[in-house]
This record gives C-alpha cells, sequence and structure tokens, in this order.
C-alpha cells in the first residue's frame, strides 16, 4: 500500500508525551489512521486490486461483535506501527475499502474521527428523525458528525469559539442552517493565560 494521508489525534499527541495509558517497548511508529491506495498484490489476494483506495481501521483485528482484549490489542501507532511510511505491507484482511471519490485526506480522518463520530450520533446518541444535533467546535469529529447528521436528514446546530472557525463551517459544500460564534476574535487563546 501506498500511502498517500495519514491524520494526527489528540491520542498520537498523548502517546508523544508519554501520557497515554497502554505502554510500548519499543515505542512503535507513531500515528494511527492513514490512507491510501493498493500498489501491488500476492497471489492470494481476493478482496483489493492495484489502484484501490483503502485505509486500516484503528483496531484491524476487531472485525465484528463486541470488543475483546484481543481483538483491540493491537493498534497502529500504539502498540504496532502507524501510518508514516512511504509504503506497507500488510495482510488484506486488514483493509478497508475507501470510495475512491473521497480526497485520501478525507479518507485518512474516518478510521478514528469518522467512527467515533457515527458512534456518538448513531449508536450512543441513537439520534433518530426529528431530532436536532448540536456540535460543539470545529474539530475532524465535529466535521464528521455535521456531514453523517446532515446525510441522516437531521438539523444541525453548531457552536465554535472563533470566528473564522464558523466562518469555515458556513462556506463548506454542505451549508450549515445555523453556526453561532461566542465572539472570541481570531486567533485569541482558547483558555486564559
Amino acid at each position: 500500500m501506498r500511502v498517500r494521508a495519514v491524520s494526527l489525534n489528540y491520542r498520537d499527541l498523548m502517546i508523544a508525551w508519554g501520557q497515554y495509558p497502554i505502554p510500548s517497548d519499543p515505542p512503535p511508529i507513531a500515528v494511527a489512521d492513514g490512507a491510501g491506495e493498493v500498489i501491488a498484490i500476492g497471489p492470494q489476494v481476493t478482496r483489493f486490486k492495484v489502484g484501490d483506495h483503502v485505509a486500516i481501521p484503528y483496531y484491524p483485528d476487531w472485525i465484528d461483535g463486541e470488543p475483546t482484549a484481543e481483538s483491540v490489542h493491537r493498534v497502529p501507532g500504539a502498540t504496532i506501527d502507524g501510518m508514516p511510511a512511504e509504503e506497507i505491507v500488510v495482510p488484506e484482511d486488514v483493509l478497508i475499502s475507501v470510495p475512491s471519490w473521497l480526497e485520501f485526506t478525507e479518507a485518512a480522518t474516518l478510521p478514528c474521527a469518522g467512527v467515533t463520530a457515527w458512534n456518538a450520533l448513531f449508536i450512543g446518541g441513537a439520534v433518530k428523525p426529528g431530532n436536532t444535533v448540536l456540535l460543539l467546535g470545529t474539530g475532524g469529529r465535529t466535521w464528521h458528525a455535521r456531514d453523517g447528521s446532515r446525510r441522516g436528514r437531521k438539523p444541525v446546530r453548531a457552536t465554535e469559539s472563533f470566528r473564522d472557525g464558523c466562518d469555515a463551517f458556513k462556506d463548506a459544500k454542505l451549508r450549515w442552517p445555523s453556526v453561532r460564534s461566542l465572539d472570541r476574535p481570531p486567533g485569541s487563546p482558547r483558555k486564559p493565560t
């Protein structure tokens, strides 16, 4: 697989800072999320062909059912090497298909931020028809939640501390019906110093 984009998550920073609760010795190459294209396949590969767009899930061994200690032990960037590489070799059952119409930079955010947003909306949050979704901030999970909400035809409302964050959301392809700024000027700190 040729790696075309990677996505940094807060967990990756925790690992770099030595604050991640699952130690690994020696520490692996950081960063779990990435996307790319298949550039070669072995003779037994049946799920992918050269040129397919792919990503690696956050938990490559957790295929279905409830999570188990065994299915969530291997995590790219935490317990096994992550995605910052030009090319990687992985078994086909570790890869997931990515629609070719997604940019690689978008696809690289799906394994963590995209799945987290989907789970928060439709599993944990159990959003139903007629519900309105309130999103806080303009981070990666918020963008995915916005897209999932809009595709599920749910009204979306958002808040953001920075006016420039609101402008970015309003200018996005899927227009927001309501985005409110808390009127912090662009560039001002999020927390009082």
